[in-house]
């Protein structure tokens, strides 16, 4: 479970360890290049967090953008969970990682929330639910 950069750190870490079951990602960053296009406080923010950014920014930007590498993935279920307005993490992240992982082949579900921002204000129960009831499913 990940949410925002831990998004982008729950799909890197199953890349890197392809034995797990189940992953769920509320506002996931899984396309940073878009975060970093958003205005000088992402680059700055991403040039802090990302490492070899300074010195590579492409490379260091596709390393930790799941959408670009998603076929490395494994065959784990994955649960997206975005809002239509999130103000840090565009929408787009979860529709294109949704489309990534159709075309790879994963199980996935992508639930959309109107609004709520990036923190889901509002739905914090659905949120929840969704995320017990998406690893019960799938941890058994």
């Amino acid at each position: 479970l990940g949410g925002s950069r831990g998004g982008m750190q729950s799909f890197l870490l199953a890349k890197a360890y392809p034995h797990i079951k189940a992953m769920a990602v509320v506002a996931g960053l899984t396309d940073a290049f878009s975060f970093r296009d958003r205005d000088e406080k992402a680059k700055f923010l991403l040039s802090k967090l990302i490492p070899d950014y300074a010195h590579n920014e492409e490379a260091a930007l596709k390393a930790r953008s799941a959408i670009y590498w998603a076929d490395k993935l494994p065959k784990s279920p994955v649960l997206l969970l975005h809002a239509k307005d999130d103000e840090r993490v565009s929408f787009d992240n979860a529709t294109k990682m949704a489309a990534q992982l159709k075309k790879h082949g994963i199980p996935h579900k992508l639930v959309s929330f109107e609004n709520g921002g990036h923190n889901l204000r509002g739905h914090q129960e659905e949120r929840k639910s969704l995320i017990l009831d998406w690893f019960e499913t799938h941890l058994r």
